[in-house]
């Protein structure tokens, strides 16, 4: 029977796939007077055989003569070799093996044992031309059982390896896939690729074998999608698979590989990775030369494409979650959970400094412009950090909280030169919300010293070391030495202690008097707070108020300065006949917004028969702007209970006259550093005297803080400002001496050189 025979058999419908195959062993051991036919699978598993009737089987000696042809025939077929492997070695049989199938892996072999045979030319070409008509039966009456399983065997390994992939091992995971299904289909190098649709470009993650030399810059490295070669062009929106083989319209294309590999021509397989309707990227595959490509082979690829779009998605937000679990969402900087994870890994390598960077006023830029534009502001401090020390670890704890580790420095002036740098460019004016403007650093840091000194020490220290920095004004560098630990052991004690002092009634009012400067009358007294320390005796409020307002014990604090102010007053009253008098009360900004306040005045009134009238509270202009809308609706209230509003340090910049104008204040406190100059500094007299003429405008008393030389006085008298308070008038008093201050009556302005007139 001829091949052509075997075709028509092999074309004519049939049940099932067994059919087939018994079918085919038939035919071709009529046609080829064979022996023994078999159909072996590349891993050497015998799926099919055909002995003749009067062939009683094959002995050992010559199973071991086979499996020896097939090994020489799969060398063979890997140098490169193609056909028909005929060998006459088999005990007087002569053994032929053709590949049904293409490729250095073929699906599955056809072996035919003949006995007393001259291999020749006509046998080589029969069998070939068999196998060949298995394949093309197999491929398109959708029955090949040897190749579309092997097919699905792959594409499972593929997924199977694919299942436990993480972020961390996703490399290696990808270029065992591009290496096992390289080898599968016999090409000579895969690939992936992935778009970058910002860059507009396909980019080059993972190719197999990775070239010995690759070009500097590498044309396959990452090729524009506007590229003239129309095949990387197609890669944007590529939706269906490309298979390209030798073609002059190729010549672009043709001509990158070959400037990036040396090969003349290739053919080429590529199959787009899509999610939804982006495409992600494209997995690829070239063989030197020409190859076909089966409609089932890109069916194979076209699934494991797929699954490696699925495994992009999951790694993907697999580090979505783990970039989000360690870096600031806003700055994109890493967090705190970071930083302490790289400080102990620096601290164990060698010396470390640790910076800590606090900016100064943030919160009042936020309070003008709106979080947004403090937002900005944060990205471009953590932008300004990342750029000036560049090369070393730079995270954003929280708010405006920075830190830096610093490693690699030859001497401790290094790094405190770079510490200052960074101050001065922190403190550059940068345009916000389409506002300049500029905020100063405060700066801490401290060097960690062997053995003994912990991350968390270091950390304690160069805290330490900013907070002294802030309290010098901001806008300095402090080193983390003694001094500073003394303070913070200082600090660390009155925060262990302070809560018990307010509930033990450690806690002491001294009163400040406010005159009036053309007749010496006390018109009001100021409630400050002080400390009878057990141990340490009078403690003044700079040594615990921020102390108060970081623990949050403000709330408690001002529940306690407010009863106590107002059991005072009502004491002074009953002690001072006809005694009419203000009780001016600070308040912090989380009091001024709490509706709770409201109610603590209001049972305080009327516990201790006070006018509303009498009480002023004094708040900070940070204060009033911070949550406007709440801000008016309590002091509405207050004014219900005829409370009225003071600005305390007026002048230092946190409010703006369109804001003043909303706001429902009674009373400016001129700020002292305006006023304690007054007389000596024109420039103060020029602010005074612009705070004079506003306060007027809005029909506001004024009150001046700080006079302590006759000359502060007497400028004030002559801009029109008459209430003042300070050092030359009356220091802070406890209350049995502001009683008798009382009693006494106006002061004597002449004996303190203010001449009223």
């Amino acid at each position: 029977m001829e091949s052509t025979s075997v075709i028509d058999f092999l074309t004519a419908p049939v049940a099932s796939d067994s059919e087939v195959i018994t079918g085919l062993l038939n035919v071709l051991a009529a046609s080829l007077d064979a022996r023994m036919l078999q159909i072996v699978e590349p891993d050497g598993t015998r799926t099919s055989t055909w002995v003749a009737d009067d062939c009683e089987g094959i002995s050992d000696d010559q199973q071991a003569g086979l499996d020896a042809a097939l090994e020489q025939w799969w060398s063979s077929r890997a140098a490169g070799s193609a056909g028909v492997l005929a060998q006459q070695s088999v005990d007087e049989h002569a053994v032929f093996i053709a590949a049904i199938g293409s490729g250095r892996r073929a699906p599955g072999l056809l072996v035919v044992l003949k006995q007393h045979s001259q291999p020749d030319d006509a046998d080589r070409a029969r069998i070939s031309t068999i196998a060949q008509a298995l394949m093309w039966r197999a491929r398109d009456a959708d029955l090949d059982v040897v190749r579309r399983r092997h097919l699905d065997d792959l594409v499972v390994e593929v997924a199977t390896s694919l299942m436990a992939v993480s972020a961390s091992t996703v490399d290696d995971a990808l270029m065992d896939v591009v290496r096992r299904v390289a080898e599968f289909f016999g090409v000579d190098t895969a690939f992936i690729r992935r778009n970058d649709h910002v860059a507009l470009a396909s980019v080059l993650v993972t190719e197999w074998p990775q070239r010995a030399v690759v070009p500097d810059p590498d044309p396959l490295g990452v090729v524009p999608f506007d590229s003239p070669d129309p095949i990387f062009g197609a890669l944007q929106y590529l939706k269906e698979p490309i298979v390209v083989r030798p073609d002059p319209t190729q010549d672009d294309y043709q001509a990158r590989v070959r400037e990036a590999s040396g090969i003349a021509e290739v053919s080429l397989a590529t199959v787009p990775m899509v999610d939804g309707l982006t495409t992600v990227g494209v997995l690829g595959f070239i063989k030197f030369g020409d190859r076909e490509w089966f409609p089932e082979e890109v069916n194979a690829l076209k699934a494991i494409a797929a699954l490696l779009t699925q495994v992009d998605g999951r790694i993907g937000a697999e580090m979505t979650l783990q970039f989000s679990a360690f870096h600031d969402e806003l700055t994109g900087l890493p967090n705190r959970r970071s930083f302490i994870e790289r400080l102990d890994e620096c601290m164990r390598v060698g010396p470390v400094a640790l910076m800590f960077v606090d900016m100064d006023r943030l919160k009042s830029m936020n309070d003008t412009f709106g979080h947004v534009a403090g937002d900005e502001l944060i990205r471009t401090v953590g932008r300004t950090m990342a750029s000036v020390l560049e090369g070393q670890f730079v995270a954003r704890l929280a708010g405006d909280e920075f830190v830096a580790i610093i490693t690699g420095f030859e001497s401790h002036d290094e790094v405190m030169d770079s510490c200052r740098e960074l101050v001065h460019a922190l403190a550059a004016p940068v345009t916000v919300s389409g506002h300049l403007v500029s905020r100063s650093a405060s700066l801490g840091v401290s060097f960690s010293r062997p053995v003994t000194l912990s991350s968390s020490d270091l950390m304690q220290e160069a805290d330490g070391a900013l907070l002294e920095a802030k309290a010098t004004g901001g806008n300095a560098v402090v080193l983390f030495d003694e001094s500073t630990r003394a303070k913070m052991e200082w600090r660390a004690e009155l925060e262990l202690h302070l809560r018990e002092a307010i509930r033990e009634n450690q806690l002491r009012l001294y009163y400040q008097p406010e005159f009036d400067l053309r007749t010496g009358e006390v018109l009001a007294v100021e409630a400050l707070v002080r400390w009878a320390h057990p141990v340490h005796g009078l403690l003044m409020p700079d040594s615990f108020i921020d102390i108060i307002e970081e623990t949050n014990l403000a709330p408690e604090l001002g529940r306690w300065v407010i009863n106590e102010a107002l059991r005072q007053a009502a004491a002074w009253r009953l002690a001072v006949p006809g005694l009419e008098l203000g009780i001016r009360v600070n308040i912090s900004p989380a009091q001024m917004i709490s509706h709770e306040t409201v109610g603590i005045i209001e049972r305080g009134l009327a516990q201790y028969g006070i006018p509303g009238d009498w009480l002023c509270l004094e708040v900070t202009e940070r204060s009033m702007v911070q949550d406007i809308g709440r801000v008016l609706l309590i002091a509405e209230q207050l004014r219900g209970l005829g409370v009225t509003l003071a600005i305390d340090d007026f002048g230092t910049g946190y409010s703006s006259y369109a804001q003043l104008k909303s706001l429902p204040v009674d009373i400016l406190k001129i700020d002292r550093s305006f006023v304690t100059n007054l007389g000596n500094d024109d420039r103060d007299r020029a602010i005074v005297e612009s705070v004079v003429n506003l306060a007027r405008s809005f029909e506001m008393e004024l009150v001046a803080e700080g006079v302590e030389l006759p000359m502060n006085a007497q400028v004030l008298l002559e801009l029109g400002c008459y209430r003042a308070q300070g050092y030359l008038l009356a220091r802070p008093l406890p209350a049995d001496k502001v009683e008798n201050v009382l009693r006494a009556g106006p002061l004597n302005l002449l004996e303190l050189g203010i001449n009223p007139v």
